[in-house]
């Protein structure tokens, strides 16, 4: 809660902004979603939301879209549309009249102050489900990539996208570990990790 608080006085004081990597403009922006979020308003139009923040002439505030598509693009916001619409094949002038809402991601960053995910121990497998969880949790970090990536308008690595990599090789390379550290001569046959 205190995390949340705190984003609302003053979001560049607070341990997230730096796994942010957005603007200042991105910033506020981001911080007004939060606003409506806590005002029960979970989706806002793009232009009201511009305007809100910006209050310029809808020439002014049609330039101003691209900030929105960089949030849309670093995982902090997400198109709310109904259908399999991807945010890269949105238009500029679309999302001015679309919706927007926070991601499931910013919203988790900005209450636990992280998104770590947790790292099994380095301790020998005792049993195949053990190796099954951390493979699938392996997979699980590969699907958010692909997602991050599908999603991305101009295919440029985020910070998501690069903290989900860090992610994935120090899950790669603990399974690893795990599997050295095992005995079973299940976990002796070759695997494609």
């Amino acid at each position: 809660m205190k995390s949340i608080i705190d984003f609302l006085e003053d979001p560049k004081k607070t341990k997230i902004y730096e796994v942010l990597n957005v603007s200042d403009e991105e910033l506020v922006i981001l911080q007004r979603m939060v606003e409506s979020y806590l005002d029960e308003i979970e989706d806002v139009k793009v232009r009201s939301l511009l305007s809100f923040i910006f209050g310029e002439e809808k020439i002014e505030l049609l330039k101003k879209v691209k900030y929105i598509k960089n949030l849309i693009d670093e995982g902090w916001l997400v198109l709310s549309v109904f259908g399999d619409v991807k945010s890269h094949n949105v238009t500029s002038l679309e999302l001015f009249n679309s919706s927007v809402s926070l991601s499931v991601t910013f919203l988790k960053l900005l209450e636990e102050g992280n998104l770590d995910i947790i790292v099994p121990e380095k301790t020998p497998y005792e049993e195949h489900l053990e190796y099954l969880h951390d493979e699938f949790l392996r997979i699980e970090i590969y699907e958010q990539i692909a997602n991050f990536y599908h999603n991305n308008s101009n295919h440029k690595e985020t910070a998501n996208i690069k903290r989900l990599q860090s992610k994935l090789k120090l899950i790669e390379n603990t399974i690893k570990e795990k599997i050295k550290k095992t005995k079973s001569l299940f976990f002796l046959l070759p695997m494609g990790i």
